[in-house]
């Protein structure tokens, strides 16, 4: 599952309230995430076993739902014949992500 949270800090006495806003059911484990505010709008970066895409998604504030914007193919012609996981992603600078894979063709 992906889930998104708000976590609430009562400024006097300090407790924490957690309120689920969305969820979404995953097709397979996550294998990495990473979360980045980029132009104002929070973009969540996931990538799951055997599966060779970076789905990203977003929330619609207004409707306070999780969306998928788009997937980042990776298993471009030069992967075709190779069966490879994502391991890890890291945004670099709100434009590049660097991706670690198991496998070098």
């Amino acid at each position: 599952m992906l889930k998104i949270s708000s976590l609430q800090v009562d400024p006097v006495d300090q407790n924490l309230t957690l309120d689920e806003i969305d969820s979404i059911k995953l097709n397979s484990n996550c294998s990495s995430l990473v979360c980045q505010y980029i132009g104002g709008n929070l973009s969540i970066f996931l990538t799951r076993n055997d599966f060779t895409q970076i789905s990203c998604y977003s929330i619609d504030y207004q409707t306070k739902k999780l969306i998928q914007k788009y997937y980042i193919a990776l298993n471009n012609a030069q992967f075709s014949t190779h069966s490879f996981n994502v391991r890890d992603i890291i945004l670099v600078n709100d434009s590049t992500l660097a991706v670690a894979t198991s496998h070098i063709p």
